[in-house]
């Protein structure tokens, strides 16, 4: 079994009770409903991470115990920085730049390897979720299951 990475935009007030109280985190993810806007990037994060040098990622705060694995948070703020860092990026570029990488020891880069077109889809879905994100002025929590 993999561990998936899993991104929630959650409201400025949101992400204020979430800061405040780590408690609260739990509940505030796993709220449904149609307006909420959630994608995850499978297990293509590490490698993502890698390439993007830290865009969509660096900079969030730790949110402690909650979500089975823990959880970042990245305010509506750093939000719309990291939907422009992202929006730099084209897919064709990220591909090159995967094309060139090596490092064996991120965490399933020999999977993707196997997959080039697939973890370029996996920063395709991660780049639009930002720019939606950012759209609506939300913040962005993200976490590992």
């Amino acid at each position: 079994m993999s561990m998936a990475l899993f991104l929630r935009a959650v409201t400025p007030a949101e992400a204020e009770v979430m800061s405040k109280d780590a408690s609260m985190v739990d509940e505030i993810v796993e709220r449904e409903g149609e307006d909420v806007l959630a994608t995850d990037i499978q297990d293509a994060w590490d490698v993502l991470m890698k390439l993007l040098r830290g865009a969509g990622f660096k900079g969030a705060r730790n949110l402690g115990e909650c979500l089975s694995n823990g959880g970042e948070l990245l305010s509506a703020e750093q939000v719309k920085i990291h939907a422009t860092l992202l929006a730099a990026y084209t897919p064709g570029y990220v591909r090159r730049l995967f094309d060139e990488l090596d490092s064996p020891g991120l965490y399933h880069f020999e999977a993707w390897k196997d997959d080039p077109d697939g973890l370029v889809a996996e920063f395709v879905k991660l780049q639009d979720f930002y720019r939606q994100a950012a759209a609506r002025g939300l913040a962005i929590v993200f976490y590992s299951a």
